[in-house]
């Protein structure tokens, strides 16, 4: 994947041909965030945090759905419907699923065989990084992950930025161009890496007043922000 395409708001292409685009803050907007991070799930075929969010299953319901495959587990749902339009959002046409097989605009574009690869493009036009799913050696070690999940879900409170505050902060940040004026314009892949490089000159401007009083420590080395980004 070209990220100079992705970095100036250009579409990718897949093997097949057809185009995937990281949608723009507006078109985000129009529909919600909510409803953007449930067709991200969707589009990506994120089984297991569909299933979390949605069903609420045991952990014996999980080690059950957790045999099948992803593709063919959600395209057995009434979910399928809205998979087309997850779909269609990240593409620039009509994504229809006929006979185990999702076309873009009449074109074969989605299907068992390629739906992981395609996922992983899916997440890497929106700025996220790829995931693997965790490996267990036995039931038992299966389940007790689940617990914690459930847990972590029930009690821990969600203190990272929305993309709202993402937003907010580019707008706010001095000498980039950015506002809320414009900001709508940017893709979401341009806002996560937009945000991360400033993060990183952030940090050097921080560390850079203290080696400028004297207070860096002999062994530590100043971080230049001129270095690649993980995006």
């Amino acid at each position: 994947m070209d990220k100079l395409q992705l970095f100036i708001g250009l579409p990718v292409t897949t093997e097949s041909g057809c185009r995937l685009k990281s949608p723009t803050i507006q078109s985000i907007a129009e529909i919600g965030e909510g409803l953007y991070h449930f067709y991200l799930s969707l589009a990506t075929f994120n089984k297991d945090s569909i299933v979390s969010a949605l069903f609420h299953p045991t952990p014996e319901e999980w080690h059950e759905i957790e045999s099948y495959d992803d593709y063919q587990f959600l395209i057995s749902t009434p979910l399928l419907s809205e998979i087309e339009h997850a779909l269609s959002f990240f593409t620039e046409g009509k994504v229809e699923f006929f006979e185990g097989t999702f076309y873009l605009d009449s074109i074969p574009f989605l299907t068992e065989q390629n739906y992981k690869n395609l996922a992983i493009m899916i997440q890497e036009i929106n700025g996220l990084e790829k995931k693997e799913k965790p490996k267990f050696k036995n039931k038992k070690a299966e389940d007790m992950y689940h617990r914690l999940q459930q847990m972590r879900k029930k009690y821990h409170k969600d203190e990272s930025l929305s993309l709202k505050d993402i937003c907010s902060i580019l707008c706010n940040a001095e000498g980039n161009g950015v506002t809320v004026f414009n900001i709508g314009k940017l893709t979401i892949y341009q806002v996560y890496e937009h945000f991360e490089r400033l993060s990183v000159k952030e940090s050097h401007r921080r560390m850079l007043q203290v080696w400028a009083n004297g207070h860096l420590k002999e062994d530590v080395k100043l971080q230049d922000w001129l270095i690649k980004t993980k995006l």
